[in-house]
């Protein structure tokens, strides 16, 4: 390893321990052991690699949890700034929001199958937009032909 890739790994693993310092400071009033357990880190790890004196690098375990907990990539961490979620444009979540508005006005999908499909993605990883049209008309089918048997209709009439 050449001194130059060395000074560099350094100067990253330094970046990420001043914004872990500084989520500690701002997001936890400086309580180590609340920052880990939102962070999903042991209070040890995240005391290690915080401390003044800590040489340890930052592992994919440290970055992973960092990168999970606060948004952002590990090139974002590396640059060592706390990037707020707002300035980083939409979120996931607000892409998919749009999604379902789309398939509310132009795919005819009602309310019961929106419910329905969020019901079921509870706790789950987010769906890609396409995933969540998919689901969305399935929903409408199943609701439609239900209704059908049942001599009713759920859909607005215009």
């Amino acid at each position: 390893m050449t001194s130059n890739h060395r000074q560099k790994k350094k100067d990253r693993d330094d970046a990420v321990r001043r914004l872990v310092r500084q989520v500690i400071a701002t997001r936890f009033d400086g309580n180590l052991s609340h920052a880990a357990k939102a962070i999903g880190l042991r209070q040890s790890t995240l005391h290690g690699f915080a401390s003044p004196d800590c040489h340890r690098g930052a592992g994919p375990i440290i970055l992973n949890a960092l990168s999970e907990y606060l948004g952002m990539t590990h090139d974002e961490l590396f640059r060592g700034e706390l990037i707020e979620r707002d300035a980083r444009g939409p979120t996931i979540e607000d892409e998919l929001d749009e999604t379902v508005a789309f398939a509310v006005k132009w795919l005819g999908v009602t309310q019961p199958a929106v419910d329905r499909v969020l019901a079921m993605c509870r706790g789950s990883p987010p769906m890609r937009a396409r995933q969540l049209i998919d689901q969305l008309r399935a929903a409408q089918d199943a609701i439609d032909y239900t209704s059908t048997l049942n001599g009713t209709s759920t859909r607005m009439s215009a």
